[in-house]
């Protein structure tokens, strides 16, 4: 009797310390700072408390402050409100920083490049957006770009410059750029760069979609990136999928992901050899079951 009663404590000591290691491992994952009520909170902290609405906050490297952008687009007088804040994790303190010559129509999100650099990404038109890269310290807005899909790699920023978006006709090329001013691709005339530029880790390949705006056809268009000078078209092939983010599993195969799925491609049977869908598209097929449920109208 002695053994087993031995061997049970045995089995809930361990119990016990496997559920401690547990707990104290959850409590150790690190959760990234949220929106509640309008106000920035962060590890269990409500660091702000203004009445205006913050959107988009985010931690940076350092894990010393947060950037955040105000949900506003005009003060009380009507004036324009284009500013991001940055709120210090430990003190709570809050600095705002105005931009300048920001153009925008409201803004889409922000990032940390380093810990006294953000890029902030605000849109203008259906066709094009703007990326502006903010000193943290000084609060001087150092660099603007206009385009759409910016794409880090390493210390250099790729994007695309499409045509205008009001542009008479068809015609006009698109161009795949870097921060610099280089062009490293141009597109054909009728031909819009709708997806992209997207990079391998390497940053030896490159991958983006096209559109043919005359035979409404779009395609995946793979190459290589040729030291920053350049890109060398390999293959364009056509796609019926959903667009969106290109990643490298490998040399051969891809993950593309959008809104509602995760695509795997394989590039050189040009087939999709897998699909899985993001947890946005399993909650809103979970909702429509629930919505056409029997119970639910009963409720």
């Amino acid at each position: 009797m002695k053994s087993k009663k031995f061997i049970i404590v045995l089995v809930l000591i361990l119990f016990v310390a496997l559920t401690s290691i547990a707990l104290v491992q959850a409590k150790n994952v690190e959760e990234p700072p949220t929106v509640d009520a309008g106000q920035i909170v962060y590890d269990g902290k409500t660091l702000t408390n203004s009445s205006y609405k913050k959107a988009f906050p985010a931690l940076s490297p350092d894990k010393q402050q947060i950037a955040f952008v105000y949900n506003i687009y005009a003060d009380e007088e009507g004036q324009p409100v284009r500013k991001i804040g940055l709120v210090d994790v430990k003190s709570g303190q809050v600095t705002d920083i105005k931009l300048e010559n920001n153009s925008s129509t409201g803004f889409l999100y922000l990032e940390w490049l380093k810990n006294n650099r953000i890029g902030v990404i605000s849109h203008i038109n259906p066709s094009l957006e703007e990326y502006d890269i903010i000193d943290a310290t000084s609060g001087i807005q150092t660099e603007q770009h206009f385009g759409v899909g910016f794409s880090w790699l390493g210390d250099r920023l790729y994007f695309n410059k499409p045509r205008p978006h009001f542009a008479d006709g068809d015609k006009g090329k698109n161009k795949i750029m870097d921060d610099k001013g280089g062009i490293l691709y141009e597109s054909p005339d009728n031909v819009m760069i709708i997806g992209g530029p997207n990079f391998d880790e390497q940053g030896k390949s490159v991958a983006f979609f096209e559109y043919d705006t005359l035979n409404e056809e779009v395609t995946l268009v793979v190459g290589d990136h040729l030291n920053d000078k350049s890109i060398k078209i390999n293959k364009k092939m056509k796609w019926h999928s959903d667009i969106g983010r290109v990643k490298w599993d490998n040399a051969n195969e891809v993950k593309i992901g959008s809104q509602y799925h995760i695509v795997k491609f394989n590039l050189d049977s040009e087939q999709i050899v897998g699909d899985e869908k993001t947890p946005e598209a399993i909650k809103l097929e979970q909702e429509f079951e629930q919505r056409h449920s029997d119970n639910f109208y009963d409720k």
